[in-house]
């Protein structure tokens, strides 16, 4: 059993991240139980690696030693009869407790001793705060405690290094890595695979679908924009990976059936432009292409805005079948859809 801590930007598309990147990675999974930020599932811990390297609001994933009732003495009681083979020497522990959720009960320094000493008892290991080979988790959230041993952990130094403004090309509106990765994911974008960005912008989903090993198309109606974003991936050293063309999103030149995944944020008309079409039909458009293009069984997310009709209805009109929705609040007059569907 593995435990994932997501992050807390958004209530539900993290984990839906999550299962979208073991989807794609062809990763058996089942997911056990969903406590805030925190997931337990059933899957090879190899996966942890491959979903941490992908993803946008997967923050940690580990192996779980033992679940215990989130006050000390059962959290310890747990600790000293839990199986800490997988502890590699010398280990750290480092709790955490999760929106706040036992911090007024447990104390986190006597917490991370009383753990330490049965972890060290069972293994042998000595402590090392500054250069642990493991770390042990006491991650609590939601009156449960989660003990484990971490197998990968998200390193958002990399995406804040790329993050809009620091690249040269910025537009403003522009979605970080972190959520460009989101999109990218949802798709199920695949190594090797195609993936199609026709609304590209500045080039963000384009940039981390290529760091993911796709093979990526995209494309703008917007000349600087095709410009700018051969600039970004070229500054990023992903050239070699990525065509990008000059063209309208709704008749991208591509043959039908030739696209594994799309993923992409149409314009509405506020900070980009919809060439004067209504946005409702720039969505409709869009989605009779993707519908085109896409393989069977292949997936496509984007956005659109709530005033643009029911996204199911939008979708089933494509030939497309909605796999899921999420609300985003982008500010006081705009919400939008962020929608993931197949072509079965």
């Amino acid at each position: 059993m593995l435990y994932a801590y997501l992050s807390g930007e958004h209530p539900t598309l993290p984990l839906a991240e999550l299962k979208a990147i073991l989807e794609a990675e062809d990763q058996p999974y089942r997911v056990l139980h969903v406590f805030e930020q925190l997931a337990l599932l059933e899957a090879t811990p190899e996966a942890a690696p491959i979903v941490v390297g992908r993803a946008g609001m997967v923050k940690e994933l580990g192996l779980v030693v033992a679940v215990a009732e989130a006050d000390h003495d059962s959290i310890v009681e747990a600790a000293e009869s839990a199986d800490w083979s997988p502890v590699r020497c010398p280990f750290y522990v480092k709790p955490r407790f999760i929106q706040g959720y036992g911090s007024t009960l447990l104390d986190a320094s006597r917490l991370a001793a009383d753990v330490g000493r049965a972890v060290a008892r069972a293994t042998g290991c000595g402590v090392s705060v500054s250069k642990p080979a493991s770390t042990v988790r006491v991650m609590v959230s939601e009156g449960a405690a989660v003990l484990g041993v971490v197998l990968a952990r998200q390193r958002y130094s990399d995406m804040r290094a790329r993050r809009p403004r620091v690249r040269p090309f910025f537009k403003p509106g522009a979605l970080s890595p972190e959520l460009s990765r989101v999109f990218v994911n949802l798709a199920r974008a695949r190594r090797g695979g195609i993936y199609l960005d026709p609304f590209c912008g500045t080039g963000g989903f384009a940039v981390e679908a290529a760091l993911m090993g796709a093979r990526v198309i995209c494309g703008d109606l917007d000349r600087i924009m095709v410009r700018g974003a051969r600039t970004n991936l070229s500054w990023l050293g992903l050239v070699d990976r990525c065509e990008v063309y000059h063209g309208d999103a709704l008749s991208p030149p591509l043959r039908g059936g030739t696209v594994d995944s799309i993923g992409t944020d149409p314009p509405y008309g506020r900070s980009t432009t919809t060439a004067r079409r209504p946005v409702v039909e720039v969505v409709e458009g869009f989605l009779h292409s993707a519908a085109e293009l896409l393989r069977r069984g292949g997936y496509v997310s984007f956005a659109m805005p709530r005033t643009a009709g029911d996204p199911e209805e939008v979708l089933a009109r494509a030939g497309l079948v909605m796999v899921e929705k999420h609300f985003m609040r982008v500010h006081r007059s705009l919400t939008r859809l962020l929608v993931a569907a197949v072509r079965p």
